[in-house]
């Protein structure tokens, strides 16, 4: 059944990313503690591994709840990469979603909330 929430309050905050397929925990946490920011404005951020990228994106409502659909641009290992993602929660608490990057590699996640 589909649920009548506000995307933003869900989705708002600071996201630790928790598991990445392919990669251990070490991997993950390479360079900082992995994470993903999203502001109530629609940009934010994320780091895992050697990968930063800087998000805009816009926030939606589906069937399986909060998504927020954003396209980003930064560097992976030094070298410049763009591309687009989504992370989708039910329960604003844990979420799951996917990072592309442009012209290649896909990046699936788990994240859990530590910050509003």
């Amino acid at each position: 059944m589909w649920m009548k929430i506000n995307p933003k309050k869900h989705l708002v905050g600071i996201w630790r990313i928790i598991h990445m397929d392919d990669f251990d925990k070490r991997d993950i946490d390479m360079e900082v503690p992995a994470y993903m920011k999203v502001e109530d404005g629609g940009s934010g951020e994320f780091q895992f591994i050697l990968v930063f990228g800087n998000t805009c994106g816009v926030f939606k409502m589906a069937e399986k709840g909060a998504i927020f659909d954003f396209t980003w641009e930064g560097n992976d290992e030094c070298d410049e990469a763009s591309g687009d993602g989504w992370i989708n929660t039910e329960d604003g608490k844990e979420g799951a979603g996917e990072i592309r990057i442009h012209n290649g590699d896909k990046y699936g996640f788990l994240v859990r909330k530590v910050k509003r």
